[in-house]
Parts: structure tokens; C-alpha cells; sequence
């Protein structure tokens, strides 16, 4: 799931989000999660995303150094969203 660069700040991505959430939800899902890229000494265009993951009430889990190249660290976030 994406937002383009020039749709950001309109909440989509929050929508798009509590769509997705409400029908996992729906279907007994009880756990989400999601990968961006981790956090990189220089900057890169995922960013923005950390900060909405985390706005969204995801909790960073695990990074994984090597899992799509070393150059791009992966960063898994989950949120409870079914039974408490």
C-alpha cells in the first residue's frame, strides 16, 4: 500500500489504513504487520513512512540488516487489532 508523494497530507494513507484494519478485523485477523525500510544514516524516501506507522499505533518489532539488500535494512512494525 502506497500514496503517491503528491497526495500525501490528505488523509488517504489513514484511511487506506483503517480500511484495511477494519477488514482484517472483519475476518478475525488479529495481528498486523507491515515492512519499510529501516532507518539509514542518509536519507531515503521511506522516510515519511516510520513516523505514519508509528502515528497508526504500530510498534517497531525487528530489523532485518539483510533481508532485501544491505543498502535497504528492513524495519517490521505490528499492531494488535483484533482481540485485546
Amino acid at each position: 500500500m502506497a500514496v503517491r508523494a503528491d497526495a500525501r497530507r490528505k488523509g488517504l494513507g489513514r484511511a487506506l489504513m483503517m480500511h484495511a484494519e477494519s477488514w482484517l478485523v472483519d475476518r478475525g485477523v488479529d495481528v498486523l504487520q507491515v515492512k519499510t525500510v529501516a532507518r539509514k544514516t542518509a536519507p531515503s524516501a521511506y522516510d515519511e513512512t516510520r513516523p505514519f506507522y508509528c502515528a497508526m499505533g504500530f510498534t517497531p518489532l525487528e530489523v532485518f540488516p539483510e533481508l532485501w539488500a544491505p543498502q535497504n535494512p528492513c524495519l517490521q512494525l505490528v499492531k494488535f487489532i483484533g482481540r485485546p
